[in-house]
């Protein structure tokens, strides 16, 4: 028999229906009731969050901290006001301004480092290439040179948001529909391969991979020099099937983007946040140059855009509304927390308990899966036919109460949020093995 979804939440479900095509989870959501890992519903059932809202929650759900008469007073008002940031300052505004620039990327920080607040992680990819694009014209005009044609470096399996300007360095090949009719629309981008490493292979392999791919970016930079404005590529990708790539692909990028005089921008929309391990992912790679750009959002509240310096002109960006007011309140509040509990700086222990239990479960369930790999807590692995994810998915949430997220065609990727405590990683373990006896046999 199927948990979910419960008649109260079939019935909101059906309405919702009638508004929307849309395909939402199986439950409708009680905040109130939810608590850290633990999603409530309206039939009162609980659900154990592995899905994070697409790598979104920073903190767990409903920490008491989230609930001090003043941070409530200070949120209420934000939200009742929705002002046009920054252009109206306030002092809410200025107070994650601050913040923002204060945890900046390390590999970045520099006395003329420039952070700029968008709505979404779409909107900071569009603007990071904005400026990429304003920073590549006046470098060709003061050498003489007309700026055009204009194209950007990206990677197959990429996925950075939904705007046409996003897209068109967008390919996920599982989901056609994403970009179908908006490629082109900014033509001569060039895809190259994501060297994915699989965990499973020799790592000579994985290194072969590796230099394959640098080969064909400084194949390319060399073959269009002075048309490409950079290079624009994820740490860890996430909807493009949970593929991470060694540290030395992305040293590679920034050496190769230094040497051919181009651009390279790190798409954080989904790792920034600290589940990695740092609070930016690029400062794990010990990257020879700084990035001259860094996207972030969705843990950050609002979009994000950090800037290695600022551009000559003006105006260039700009939006009415610079970042919700009531995110900027809530974020300053939860990095308070997050600072305070050194969720981070546990980031290490707790993953190494992870990958550890992930490890022993395709060890003992070889059939099923296979090639764990990821960066702190943000861990996934990939199943021997795509039709046994659907099957783990299903029982997961119908027989364990546990949501688990996809990628890809045959992966499961892991987003839970920084709040997660040992004793939950140990309970989705045990969870997760008897999900696998059943799909074993």
């Amino acid at each position: 028999m199927r948990r979910y979804p419960g008649p109260l939440s079939q019935q909101m479900l059906e309405e919702l229906a009638h508004y929307v095509i849309a395909e939402p989870k199986p439950f409708v959501i009680d905040l109130e009731k939810s608590e850290g890992m633990w999603l409530a519903t309206v039939d009162g059932q609980r659900v154990f969050d592995w899905a994070g809202y697409y790598a979104s929650k920073l903190i767990g759900h409903n920490h008491p901290r989230l609930y001090e008469p003043e941070y409530l007073k200070k949120l209420a008002r934000a939200a009742n006001n929705k002002v046009a940031n920054p252009d109206f300052l306030t002092p809410e505004c200025l107070e994650y301004y601050r913040l923002l620039h204060e945890i900046a990327p390390q590999c970045m920080r520099n006395p003329r480092l420039e952070v700029y607040v968008v709505n979404s992680g779409a909107e900071a990819v569009e603007n990071m290439m904005k400026y990429l694009i304003n920073l590549h014209h006046h470098k060709l005009l003061k050498k003489g040179r007309l700026p055009n044609p204009r194209r950007f470096i990206y990677f197959d399996q990429a996925f950075h948001g939904r705007t046409v300007f996003a897209l068109n360095v967008t390919q996920v090949v599982h989901d056609p529909v994403v970009t179908k009719d908006f490629h082109g629309f900014i033509p001569g981008n060039i895809q190259v391969p994501f060297p994915a490493i699989d965990t499973s292979l020799p790592e000579s392999e994985n290194r072969a991979r590796t230099r394959r791919s640098l080969e064909i970016v400084e194949d390319f930079l060399q073959r269009y020099q002075g048309e490409v404005v950079g290079i624009i590529v994820e740490p860890l990708q996430g909807a493009g099937g949970h593929r991470v790539a060694l540290p030395e692909f992305f040293r590679g990028l920034s050496e190769l983007a230094h040497r051919y005089d181009v651009y390279l921008g790190f798409d954080e929309v989904q790792t920034a946040g600290g589940q990695t391990g740092t609070f930016f992912a690029c400062d794990q790679f010990d990257l020879p140059y700084p990035p001259q750009a860094v996207a972030a959002a969705k843990k950050l509240g609002n979009g994000v855009v950090y800037m290695l310096y600022p551009m000559e002109d003006r105006g260039v960006l700009d939006s009415t509304w610079g970042g919700t007011l009531a995110d900027m309140v809530r974020f300053v509040q939860e990095m308070k927390i997050v600072r305070e509990e050194r969720l981070i700086e546990q980031v290490p222990q707790k993953a190494a308990v992870l990958v550890e239990g992930l490890n022993a479960l395709a060890q003992r369930y070889p059939d099923v899966i296979y090639n764990v790999r990821g960066m702190g807590l943000y861990q996934g692995f990939s199943l021997r036919r795509p039709e046994l994810r659907k099957q783990l998915l299903e029982i997961a949430l119908q027989e364990e109460d546990m949501l688990l997220l996809g990628a890809g065609t045959d992966t499961i990727r892991l987003r839970p949020n920084l709040s997660v405590t040992s004793d939950d990683i140990h309970l989705f373990l045990q969870k997760l093995e008897r999900v696998l006896q059943k799909v074993a046999s």
